[in-house]
């Protein structure tokens, strides 16, 4: 017997076996069909997939044996791998290099054998090959299908590599790879990563939804936004843009993006998440937001001071209307206060109010717990600025309202003609009158925000900047404004794709205009404007009127159904477009100030919203209170 020689690549031939990972590992399909196959074609007893390893020859995969490796200085293997093509001993008791070797001379007392080298990268590092107890010759048919069936093995083997190697590189990456089906079962095959992700459990199987999030609407909004991309009606982009992707397990904050796997008819197969932790980006975009917050709040302490005091007394208002059950009048402070802080920065507060607004039910908790953020919030402000504010209804910056009414009544009494008494009521006057950019500049930075985060491209005029009017008369007004704004930007201005024949960037336009003793406040935008039928059907489907009643509405009628109690004509709701109380709170607004509201729209031109308050110039007799400022 000839032992099988070593060839002088061995090395290299065992590296490169090394690197497939597949010594030792268990039996698959894949590899059994194939030996089985090359079995019957070959019309041998025996068929091997095998692999020469140090000094055995391993089998990954047998038929007609019971034996999984076998000694390498006694294998046919270990002469195969020495050739290119197909090796083949028609009589193994005829050639000098297997006369005596142990199998042919004992049980199983092999003759024939014929083996075809697996090649990876250049290496021939094992066969796939048949025996026979009687000695024979394969057939031209036969060898061709034995080299066949031998690239087919080797073509599963450099697929093991891939995807061996694929999981390395997932396995010590940091982010986490993980793929879900229509049905939200995670699939096999995540990263490593994943593991430590959602805490060492065991995934397969389980619904991505139920993983990545704990509040119900989050996990059906989830579930509605993966039944979209599947039915794939919409471009994929859109689809897997409305996925919900931060989600929080423990103390850590997770983002994830969605990419669509298809197959070879493009039909889409799963959906693939790639998972980053953001917790510390989280946290550093918060102390970004807080800082411009206690900048803005810095420059602009007097409009700071007017919100606490307007706060203080709203949220009492509140609470009274909740005691009455008027969850509407709740609803629109609500609305307010959110649009409020998060024009000037105050972002978690306003979503936490975003949230609350969005229960079924708005409790008494509810408020207390706003009222001690808010509360929170502004100690923190009064620390870090050094700064005190009031407590209570009034606004307090350097001067209190309670003394300037005390100022008031005092001025009062002295004849109009008096040089000190009057050098107190122009003080009076300059601290309590502010022009209109002072008390609307947050107007401008809410606009450009939203409008940065919706991609539109807007322009925001103040015209009449330096009219100096009293806020107090106007305060409903000035507060609920925002709602105006918001409407504007969000449902207005259009995305600069479809403008049309219109530049690019849209322009939001608020006006302060002085007639004689009268004031008109006009918001005005050359965005799409409000479709009529469309307020019809939204009308009808939120059961504010019948079809036949919102049939005979006037285009005007139909238009100022956005005053409704509750109502938008938009469907989703969200922190930009709230939930449809904003417009009907601004004419509730104007209406306790003595004013009116109209509104003008024009589909495709734009929408102007114009606010009168007649006389509201006309000298009248000083009040008990007026607003503070320094």
């Amino acid at each position: 017997m000839i032992k099988a020689p070593i060839g002088p690549n061995e090395a290299e031939r065992q590296a490169r076996l090394n690197t497939l990972d597949v010594l030792d590992s268990d039996a698959e399909a894949a590899y059994d069909e194939i030996t089985k196959l090359a079995s019957i074609i070959c019309e041998s007893p025996i068929s091997l997939v095998a692999f020469l390893d140090g000094d055995r020859n391993w089998f990954k995969s047998k038929h007609g044996v019971d034996l999984i490796e076998a000694p390498r200085e006694e294998s046919f293997c270990g002469h195969a791998i020495q050739q290119d093509d197909l090796f083949e001993i028609q009589d193994a008791s005829l050639d000098e290099r297997f006369h005596d070797n142990p199998i042919v001379v004992s049980a199983p007392n092999i003759r024939f054998y014929a083996g075809y080298p697996l090649p990876i990268d250049g290496e021939n590092i094992g066969t796939l090959c048949v025996f026979d107890v009687q000695p024979k010759k394969l057939s031209d048919e036969q060898k061709y299908a034995m080299k066949a069936l031998s690239h087919a093995v080797a073509s599963l083997l450099k697929l093991r590599k891939a995807v061996n190697d694929m999981a390395v590189i997932s396995d010590n990456v940091k982010t986490g790879l993980i793929a879900f089906d229509q049905d939200l079962n995670v699939l096999d095959g995540f990263s490593r990563e994943c593991t430590k992700i959602f805490l060492e459990r065991n995934i397969t199987g389980e619904k991505i939804d139920q993983l990545m999030f704990n509040d119900d609407s989050e996990r059906q909004a989830f579930a509605m936004g993966v039944e979209q991309v599947f039915a794939d009606f919409m471009p994929e982009e859109a689809t897997i843009g409305q996925l919900p992707s931060d989600f929080t397990i423990g103390d850590k904050v997770y983002q994830a993006k969605y990419s669509v796997v298809r197959n070879s008819k493009n039909e889409i197969v799963n959906i693939l998440a790639t998972i980053e932790e953001i917790t510390e980006l989280i946290a550093s975009k918060k102390e970004a937001v807080w800082k411009n917050a206690l900048f803005r709040i810095a420059t602009d302490k007097n409009s700071f001071a007017l919100l606490l005091a307007e706060f203080s007394r709203d949220i009492n208002r509140a609470k009274s209307f909740l005691e009455k059950n008027e969850t509407s009048d709740v609803r629109k402070i609500l609305h307010t206060f959110k649009g409020n802080f998060l024009s000037i920065g105050l972002q978690e507060l306003g979503a936490m109010i975003h949230d609350i607004e969005g229960q079924s039910t708005i409790e008494l908790s509810h408020l207390s717990a706003i009222e001690e953020n808010m509360n929170d919030v502004k100690l923190a402000i009064e620390d870090t600025l050094g700064i005190v504010f009031g407590n209570g209804d009034q606004a307090i910056y350097e001067v209190s309202e309670n003394y300037i009414a005390k100022l008031e009544k005092f001025i009062s009494d002295y004849d109009e003609k008096d040089e000190n008494a009057n050098f107190l009521r122009d003080w009076v006057n300059e601290v309590t009158t502010f022009t209109t950019e002072k008390l609307t500049e947050h107007f401008r930075e809410r606009a450009l925000q939203l409008a940065k985060k919706l991609d539109k491209k807007v322009s925001f005029e103040i015209v009449n900047k330096d009219l100096i009017i009293n806020p107090k008369p106007l305060r409903g007004i000035l507060k609920n404004l925002i709602h105006a704004v918001n409407n504007a930007v969000d449902h207005g201005i259009e995305a600069p794709s479809e403008r049309s024949d219109k530049p690019e960037q849209g322009i939001i336009r608020l006006t302060f205009s002085k007639d004689q003793n009268d004031l008109t406040i006009k918001l005005e935008d050359d965005g799409r404007g409000i479709d009529s039928s469309i307020m019809r059907k939204v009308a009808v489907k939120k059961g504010i009127m019948t079809e036949s009643e919102a049939t005979k509405l006037s285009d005007q009628e139909a238009i100022e159904l956005v005053f409704s109690p509750d109502f938008s004509s938009k469907e989703d709701v969200s922190e930009i477009s709230g939930r449809g109380v904003g417009m009907g709170a601004l004419k509730d607004a104007a209406i306790e100030a003595g004013g009116t509201i109209s509104l003008s729209s024009q589909p495709g031109r734009g929408t102007v919203t114009t606010i009168t308050l007649k006389s509201f110039f006309e000298p009248v007799k000083q009040s008990s209170t007026s607003e503070a400022a320094a």
